[in-house]
């Protein structure tokens, strides 16, 4: 039973709307390998845990070299702002990778779905589609402990 550790990322965000006060920004991050059209493993990827997004979300140059399966094909998605200009062409799909981290540990390759963005201008995210289903997880910021487990 693989335990793979993430690792916090913490910045800092001035909000112009309450007077240029800093706000933490705190973002769980771990590795990620996908696996390839011809069946091997793709290079190691830095993806954000997005623990509000239940679909990950994988920029172009990443997931056209991957194996995938497209279930609908030119889709919109974009975050909780619907403005036109907030939204992201995509195809919805899924793809197969697999997480690991700095020690060594990896977990099974596994899908889950994702929005296959057709662009490059957005982050990689792992959403908590499939994770949640699969995994046991930690996220202690102040423990400085952050896990999932198979």
């Amino acid at each position: 039973m693989a335990q793979i550790n993430l690792c916090f990322s913490l910045g800092e965000r001035p909000d112009l709307r309450y007077d240029e006060q800093p706000l933490p920004v705190i973002r769980l991050v771990v590795d990620v390998r996908f696996l390839l059209a011809d069946g091997s493993l793709s290079k190691v990827y830095e993806g954000l845990i997005d623990t509000g997004a239940y679909i990950c979300c994988l920029p172009r140059r990443i997931w056209r070299p991957l194996q995938r399966e497209v279930i609908k094909p030119n889709v919109i998605f974009g975050g909780v702002k619907r403005t036109k200009a907030c939204q992201v062409r995509a195809d919805f799909g899924v793809v197969r990778g697999l997480l690991l981290d700095q020690q060594g540990n990896q977990t099974r390759p596994y899908s889950f779905p994702a929005f296959l963005a057709h662009t490059d201008h957005v982050p990689l995210l792992i959403g908590f589609a499939r994770l949640l289903q699969h995994f046991h997880a930690c996220f202690d910021y102040e423990a400085q402990e952050a896990w999932i487990k198979e």
